[in-house]
């Protein structure tokens, strides 16, 4: 069918009587009604419409907008069908929004659809409340610094030089005074006194302990030579001026044996001090024992004359 029509009198053809041709009156006059429509080539196929107006086709989106889209979220609901996109798992439409001063706004999370979106570089933190920090898998304790700063609170740089305050160690002097005899002479390799109770020398009961120096008084200036024999435990004390004679087993509970022979001769007594000995034993209960041993043949003159001293440092 041939396009274009020609009319065949030089005249305008007149409708016929009756036909009722529609227009919008307005102030100028009719206005004729126009309709729209689209097809291809000798089709005459309407463009469709409804109460909301004309429907448009959106070509490669392959969806029709058939709502008028409002400007908040409430009334972007179709974004979904336009562009695709869901909310599951707490999405949104509008993840960036300029406020209306110009300022670039960005929602409280931000992911790549796995995860977190990782952040390149250094981020400004401002502490609101208690912040709360733990130590990685497997440490045992955590460490606080308060803690750090009162054991260590005077901890100073300068010169390639760091100066710590010092830490007190937790140490202790005990002084016992064994009962000895005046008759007969002591003879060597016999006992001094009884047993030695060093009371409380371990803070708690098997605790370890350190000892640092020995101390012996000598009341009489007598200045035998002795040994102090200690024990972890308590044990068998051998009578006093005679043989010490411990048993093989208690010999298994000997920590060690201190020589006691420099004495320092004063006008009528003397004293014998043994310094940096660092003997170290864990105890069985709180309680040091032990058992002095002459080398020499003391005769002393009163029964008090001897004290013994030991200063530990107590873990």
């Amino acid at each position: 069918m041939a396009d274009n029509v020609t009319f065949q009198s030089a005249q305008l053809a007149t409708p016929a009587s009756g036909t009722q041709v529609s227009t919008d009156e307005a102030a100028s006059g009719h206005i004729q009604r126009v309709k729209l429509a689209y097809s291809a080539d000798g089709v005459d196929t309407h463009v469709q419409a409804d109460a909301n107006g004309l429907l448009v086709n959106t070509g490669t989106h392959q969806d029709e907008v058939i709502h008028p889209i409002a400007t908040t979220d409430v009334g972007l609901t179709t974004k979904s069908t336009i562009f695709g996109y869901t909310t599951s798992g707490g999405g949104s439409f509008e993840p960036v929004k300029v406020t209306p001063s110009g300022a670039l706004t960005v929602e409280a999370t931000i992911t790549d659809g796995s995860g977190p979106v990782t952040v390149d570089g250094t981020v400004a933190a401002t502490q609101s409340g208690t912040w709360t920090f733990g130590l990685p898998a497997g440490a045992s304790t955590e460490f606080s610094l308060a803690l750090l700063g009162s054991n260590f609170a005077a901890v100073k740089s300068g010169s390639n030089i760091l100066t710590q305050s010092t830490i007190s160690l937790n140490q202790t002097r005990i002084t016992v005074q064994p009962v000895v005899s005046t008759t007969p002479a002591y003879t060597a390799k016999d006992a001094v006194g009884g047993k030695l109770t060093f009371a409380n020398a371990a803070r708690t009961s098997g605790g370890s302990i350190t000892i640092q120096t020995a101390v012996i008084i000598d009341r009489s200036q007598q200045m035998p030579v002795l040994e102090l024999v200690l024990f972890d435990r308590d044990f068998t004390a051998s009578n006093d001026n005679a043989a010490f004679d411990p048993t093989d087993a208690e010999l298994a509970y000997c920590i060690g044996v201190i020589r006691i022979s420099d004495f320092s001769d004063f006008n009528d007594n003397a004293v014998a001090v043994r310094a940096g000995i660092g003997l170290t034993a864990k105890l069985e209960g709180t309680d040091l024992y032990g058992q002095l041993v002459t080398r020499s043949a003391p005769t002393f003159v009163a029964t008090t004359d001897i004290v013994v001293a030991l200063t530990i440092v107590r873990d």
